[in-house]
């Protein structure tokens, strides 16, 4: 019995208690001024047209935006053809398979490869594309790889993130 009354008044303090401090949370407010804390804050946009005027200049004032003056200065390079190896590789042999993952089969390094057909082709150190292109080795961060006379380093983890986003963007 003096447990039963002890487990009720614990339960009548926790509820008398919940509910004074609902009934005070609802009643009591305080405000804090920004400067107590060093805030920097725009004047209130309540004084119409000029202090709107006066807190876009003291936002792109601040070291968060450009000066308008910087942005007209820089001038964009004319968009041009690339002539990089690797793109004359690309426009010769075609953009170079989606690597799926890089292992060791049997003590061999292999790469597993998505073609454009969506198949999955295991390639080795040594073997041809139908596209031309050649593996020459295999490790086990990326692949080397190569188009004519010039040889090429895929990373896996690059030439994977690479297609994917541009095959999202297609």
């Amino acid at each position: 019995m003096n447990r039963n009354i002890s487990i009720g008044v614990v339960t009548f303090l926790l509820v008398l208690s919940g509910f004074l401090g609902w009934q005070q949370a609802g009643t009591q407010s305080f405000s804090i001024r920004s400067n107590q804390a060093d805030w920097v804050t725009p004047p209130a946009i309540d004084g119409g047209q000029e202090k709107i005027g006066l807190l876009r200049q003291k936002i792109f004032g601040s070291a968060y935006f450009k000066k308008e003056t910087e942005n007209k200065d820089i001038k964009t390079p004319p968009v041009v053809e690339n002539d990089s190896p690797f793109a004359a590789a690309e426009k010769k042999y075609g953009r170079f398979p989606h690597i799926i993952s890089i292992s060791r089969i049997d003590g061999k390094d292999t790469a597993q490869l998505r073609m454009d057909e969506n198949n999955i082709l295991t390639v080795h150190a040594g073997d041809v594309l139908q596209s031309g292109w050649s593996i020459k080795q295999i490790f086990s961060d990326r692949l080397e790889a190569q188009a004519g006379p010039e040889s090429f380093s895929f990373a896996v983890i690059e030439h994977k993130n690479n297609n994917e986003t541009e095959a999202s963007d297609e």
